[in-house]
């Protein structure tokens, strides 16, 4: 008995390796624990005890860009429904097309 239950630890251990590797390099949760077949909460709970962080924490930060920004006034907040207006959209579609603008990441249906 003792021999089986240190095999299932050594498993255990090396999906554990894989799965730090895999999440390391950008692979999903969810997908991590398909591939090793075992289910998410098992991963999680085990990852835990053995690398004291979850996965997800683990798992590196998408680079994208985070705007953002603080009306400082009800005029400025007034100028800026008006711009929205004139180009006969939302604030929030204005503000979304003005900022992927500025960043330079405007797809063809914006230009």
């Amino acid at each position: 008995m003792v021999r089986l239950e240190e095999a299932r630890e050594e498993t255990l251990a090396r999906k554990l390796e894989r799965a730090s590797k895999m999440l390391a390099e950008g692979v999903g949760v969810g997908e991590v624990a398909r591939r090793l077949e075992l289910s998410p909460w098992a991963l999680r709970r085990r990852f835990k005890e053995r690398f004291g962080t979850t996965p997800q924490q683990y798992r590196p930060r998408s680079e994208k860009p985070t705007v953002s920004f603080k009306l400082t006034s009800a005029a400025e907040l007034h100028q800026l429904e008006e711009a929205a207006e004139k180009a006969d959209t939302n604030v929030s579609t204005f503000v979304r097309r003005l900022v992927r603008r500025h960043l330079r990441l405007t797809t063809r249906s914006e230009k």
